[in-house]
């Protein structure tokens, strides 16, 4: 019993998002080394439960094999960078112009307060006629829904209709 550890000391390799922990224990898996996420199937089932940090996980291992496991994931990650079109440089965030943005302010508000959906509707349309955004019949409907939910707000207030 001698060369039998009787315990495993694990250090955390990684921490992150469940996703990207459960892809890197994958490859690790694959060349042979052994990785563990603690609490994993409670972190799947109810993320909340553990606490603060919800969707991060540590992706654990023993201490013995800890520098191959991040010399490992080194490797893999710069796989992953060469893969891009320039190396170390992310993907731009799509940018959204002013008609797509206000379109989607006015759907918002048109299922919370229609009124303030009918307030922006002018500067929609004045940004969609520079630039149609995408699901512009959609939005135009939506601003005929947000006139008629006003319309019955205001005769629901008159004495006579009620």
């Amino acid at each position: 019993m001698g060369d039998i550890p009787q315990t495993i000391d694990l250090v955390p390799v990684f921490r992150g998002p469940f996703s990207r922990a459960l892809t890197l224990q994958s490859s690790l898996g694959a060349v042979g080394l052994r990785t563990h996420i603690r609490n994993e199937n409670i972190k799947s089932i109810d993320p909340f439960i553990t606490g603060g940090q919800i969707f991060d996980v540590a992706l654990e291992a023993d201490s013995r094999d800890e520098a191959e496991i991040l010399a490992e994931i080194e490797r893999l990650t710069a796989d992953v960078a060469g893969s891009q079109s320039e190396p170390g440089q992310r993907a731009p965030a799509p940018t959204r112009t002013e008609a797509e943005r206000l379109a989607h302010l006015i759907r918002w508000l048109c299922v919370l307060f229609a009124p303030a959906a009918l307030f922006l509707a002018p500067a929609y349309l004045r940004a969609a006629r520079a630039q149609r955004p995408s699901g512009h019949g959609w939005n135009r409907f939506v601003l005929v829904v947000a006139a008629v939910l006003t319309l019955m707000f205001l005769l629901s207030l008159t004495p006579w209709f009620r």
